[in-house]
């Protein structure tokens, strides 16, 4: 069974294009804004997230009570 929905690209936050600042001048601090297509969505801003669940079932196990120090037992404890 999967499931399909539609959620926005994490890396360019929806908006389909990355933007980064390269440093041009250090002495003066002057940056050049530099934008792309966000290769993750191919500059749509959306992807498909898919989720595949499998289920099987489950085994039953011997129940076997656990001994605490003073020699009781103690309930509800399963052993693997």
């Amino acid at each position: 069974m999967s499931e399909e929905r539609i959620v926005i690209c994490d890396k360019c936050v929806g908006c389909g294009i990355v933007y980064w600042n390269e440093l041009v001048d250090y002495h003066k601090g002057d940056y050049d804004t530099h934008s792309k297509d966000c290769e993750r969505c191919k500059g749509r801003g959306v992807l498909v997230k898919i989720t595949t669940v499998k289920m099987r079932a489950l085994e039953a196990r011997e129940y076997k009570p656990a001994r605490t120090h003073n020699g009781k037992t103690t309930p509800y404890k399963w052993e693997s």
